[in-house]
């Protein structure tokens, strides 16, 4: 993990944070909508290092809601998309229904 870069999920796996590395493997949920950001953000309150910035862009269903409030608990900024400029406003949406966005 290095400072001042942009991350981006490969299309079909999921990303941990382990001792400061990034880990990827395949997504382990094969049904249903993804949970990939859910895991990630977990991942990051249980690191060891502070979490920092979320952002949340446009998506389908509810991914990474559940881990807002531990995220922002932990010292966290969640950052959203307004839904209204959002290609698909479900993710911004379930988000700020969560009441835990910055």
């Amino acid at each position: 993990m290095s400072r001042n870069r942009i991350y981006v999920i490969p299309p079909g796996h999921e990303i941990t944070l382990e001792d400061g590395h990034f880990a990827a493997c395949r997504k382990r949920k094969s049904d249903g909508w993804p949970n990939v950001i859910t895991i990630f953000l977990d991942s990051r309150v249980n690191s060891r290092h502070d979490p920092r910035i979320a952002v949340d862009l446009s998506g389908l269903d509810s991914d990474g809601a559940a881990a807002l409030k531990t995220f922002r608990r932990s010292g966290g900024i969640a950052i959203v998309q307004a839904p209204g400029s959002a290609k698909q406003p479900d993710m911004p949406t379930s988000a700020l229904e969560t009441g835990s966005v910055d």
